[in-house]
């Protein structure tokens, strides 16, 4: 079955590197990349709304980018539509170990973890066993 991965980062190399990464650890996986905070509320939104879509999805966002940090994001979402950890898991990637970020982390349900860049191929097989 393919897994539905949102890859949010402002960097276009750690996209690249970290498509590639993911697609080793699960060839079938269905990628998209998302390079800004406005396109990642409007895509987010339309996407985890969207009652005909009922698949899950990996989220998988840096923390920190210009305009709106990652948490900023899904604080956000959060306001707009229900972020069910049914339907969608969130994994940060970055090197922001704030308290905040922590804090957060505990309180919104569907975020799975906060990882450590850069990712591993260990790291993508973990992401990609959680859905």
């Amino acid at each position: 079955m393919s897994k539905n991965i949102i890859l949010i980062d402002d960097n276009p190399t750690e996209n690249i590197i970290n498509e590639y990464l993911i697609r080793g650890a699960n060839s079938n996986a269905n990628i998209s990349i998302i390079d800004n905070s406005n396109e990642a509320i409007t895509s987010l939104t339309q996407t985890l709304f969207d009652p005909e879509n009922q698949q899950k999805h990996l989220v998988v966002i840096d923390q920190q980018m210009p305009g709106m940090s990652g948490l900023e994001i899904i604080e956000e979402l959060e306001e707009l539509i229900d972020l069910d950890p049914g339907k969608v898991i969130i994994y940060f990637l970055t090197n922001d170990n704030s308290v905040r970020l922590q804090e957060k982390s505990k309180i919104i349900g569907s975020i799975k973890a906060i990882l450590q860049k850069p990712l591993t191929p260990e790291m993508a097989a973990e992401i990609l066993r959680s859905a």
